[in-house]
């Protein structure tokens, strides 16, 4: 089947395998970090090649195939971002193993005997959680986030048990309720003591709230896998023609090639001769001059024609047969919605028609007047 899907149909078959792996990953079991960076390296090999699996003939990183779309990317889902994302969910959003545990999330993320993958990223977890305490049953004194000072254990070590008098264990009902003050000779440990006094002299009858981070300085009561996510990662810059690619009802497989395009990975010629100098240049459609991206896309004489035919009446005095020009067209908002659409579309079906052809050619089929695409 995948011999006949074009990259577009190929992307979304991809993002669908991904979905479901990603759902049984979270209902089965966990799969290892060695299985899913063979089953990106599959995804890969089959996006651009198809049931070949291929893996040389990749024009753009997996990894860069990966990121969002307004960052250059294609929006397809890594394997190894679902499994973390997943772990998210399954575990701190279900808090499952923080019902089987000390019923603190805190404690929970301090277990050495935990569960290996809780483990691996307890540290990282922590700056995603922290509790609002109220009848203070649930909430670890030394784990717990309860006031803005942070997580107690991380500062202190082990050796604030001792100058705290406060067992590893030790909740904050026990502490607000049998704790005394001291004075002590360290100035965070008497910051602790006025959190401690504040707590005592406000206590409410009501259980602890859990809260999740949801971006800097915002916390939220519900837990949002895909809000944690994006403060994970590493963010990429914004490509503002990321716009005037993906935009809605527009052609898969005619958005994935202008995409290419634009990651400068087309094999035209100009990119053939530097690994092949024996290669001729010469653009098929003119045979005038030596083709490139931006000679094919639309200062070749034979695009010229087309595109002129196609958008003319539209752009009118903004006419240009500038690649860099268009791209800065179809990215604003200069045109009202339905001649931005035109615009758009117009762009992305020729460049598909002019790949084509000029491949057409390039294999010895017989060539397609200027005028007959004209007329379609």
């Amino acid at each position: 089947m995948g011999r006949f899907l074009s990259h577009g149909g190929r992307l979304q078959l991809i993002k669908s395998v991904i979905a479901s792996l990603t759902n049984f990953w979270i209902q089965a079991f966990r799969l290892p970090s060695s299985c899913l960076k063979e089953i990106e390296r599959f995804c890969s090999a089959f996006l651009w090649s198809g049931p070949e699996l291929k893996t040389s003939k990749a024009k753009v990183s997996w990894k860069d195939v990966c990121l969002p779309k307004q960052e250059g990317g294609v929006g397809a889902q890594a394997a190894k971002r679902s499994k973390r994302g997943s772990w998210f969910k399954t575990t701190l959003e279900d808090s499952l193993c923080a019902q089987l545990a000390l019923g603190s999330m805190g404690a929970l993320l301090s277990d050495q005997e935990g569960i290996t993958l809780l483990l691996k990223l307890r540290e990282l977890a922590k700056q995603f959680f922290k509790r609002e305490v109220k009848n203070e049953k649930e909430t670890s004194f030394w784990f717990d986030v309860w006031s803005p000072l942070g997580c107690l254990k991380d500062m202190l070590g082990e050796r604030g048990y001792i100058a705290m008098g406060m067992s590893e264990n030790a909740v904050m009902a026990d502490v607000l309720g049998n704790h005394r003050r001291r004075r002590h000779m360290l100035n965070l440990l008497n910051e602790i003591e006025n959190e401690i006094a504040l707590l005592q002299a406000d206590s409410i009858q009501e259980e602890d709230t859990p809260f999740w981070k949801q971006k800097e300085g915002k916390y939220a009561s519900v837990f949002s896998s895909k809000k944690t996510w994006l403060q994970i990662r590493s963010t990429q810059q914004i490509c503002e023609w990321s716009k005037g690619i993906w935009f809605t009802q527009s052609t898969p497989k005619y958005s994935f090639l202008v995409w290419v395009a634009l990651r400068q990975r087309l094999q035209t010629y100009d990119r053939i001769q530097q690994w092949n100098g024996v290669v001729d240049a010469t653009c098929v459609l003119c045979k005038v001059t030596n083709e490139t991206c931006h000679h094919l896309c639309f200062s070749c004489d034979y695009s010229k024609q087309i595109w002129k035919a196609l958008v003319g009446g539209i752009l009118q005095r903004a006419f240009t047969t500038s690649w860099n020009e268009l791209i800065e067209i179809i990215s604003s908002a200069r045109m009202s919605p339905t001649e931005q659409f035109l615009i758009r579309y117009a762009l992305q079906a020729t460049v598909h028609a002019l790949w084509k052809e000029r491949n057409a050619r390039r294999h010895g089929e017989q060539p397609q007047p200027a005028t007959t695409w004209k007329r379609v």
